[in-house]
């Protein structure tokens, strides 16, 4: 392969392929989020979309490699713990996960504290930088009680250069996912060497309303959406 080709962006087709050939690994990574939780947090991975979902970004940044990714929406921290590990494997990269960390969401006291607890039970804290605050400005009053919490995270993250990768799964309205989209899709590489990753794609009629919208602006090189109970969109720029 002469160095011209080796230097040309991944494709989708062929992240696609990665993907489907590694069960095996996927099984495994499920085994290893569950041991870490066993020590933090009473929790079951038997939820097909949430296996789907952490599958899918631990295999898209061993896939990729990235240097930098953003996330929008922590949680209990079982994405950033898939996203973690795949840095780990890769001996490279830096995750910045974005949450207001509210008191409680979905019935989960402090959940973004469990995260961090299960980031360091993992061992993973020199990849992982947490971010507390709103990625834009709060929206999604409907699922939580919002916080009192920095605003636009998403602009001033201390990158100090462009993202490979950006995780939507934060405010889920319409507003608030179109924002994530719009402003943070401007910090991340283009000419097929950046991905954005959409959550509740298929869930959420107000999720995929806002990446349609964005990708008619934005242009991608390519996009597809991932089948799972919530759909995930892939979109590469």
């Amino acid at each position: 392969m002469n160095l011209k080709a080796r230097c040309m962006p991944r494709t989708l087709r062929e992240f696609v392929s990665f993907f489907r050939s590694q069960s095996l690994q996927r099984d495994e990574l499920l085994g290893k989020i569950t041991d870490i939780y066993s020590r933090v947090w009473p929790c079951k991975f038997d939820d097909k979309d949430l296996q789907t979902f952490l599958g899918l970004l631990y295999c898209s940044v061993r896939f990729y490699r990235p240097s930098i990714v953003v996330q929008t929406g922590t949680f209990v921290g079982t994405s950033t713990i898939a996203i973690s590990l795949a840095m780990r494997a890769n001996r490279k990269g830096a995750l910045f996960t974005i949450d207001p960390e509210p008191r409680e969401y979905f019935g989960v006291a402090n959940p973004v504290s469990i995260a961090r607890q299960a980031v360091s039970s993992g061992r993973l804290d020199a990849h992982v930088q947490f971010v507390r605050g709103y990625s834009t400005v709060p929206g999604d009053r409907q699922r939580m009680q919002l916080p009192h919490a920095p605003w636009w995270r998403l602009t001033n993250l201390p990158t100090g250069a462009l993202w490979n990768m950006f995780v939507v799964d934060g405010d889920h309205t319409y507003v608030g996912c179109s924002a994530d989209l719009c402003y943070g899709g401007l910090r991340v590489k283009r000419e097929g060497r950046g991905l954005v990753i959409v959550h509740d794609y298929i869930g959420i009629p107000d999720v995929r309303r806002a990446v349609r919208e964005w990708r008619r602006t934005a242009v991608p090189l390519q996009s597809l959406v991932v089948p799972s109970p919530c759909g995930i969109a892939l979109i590469q720029v």
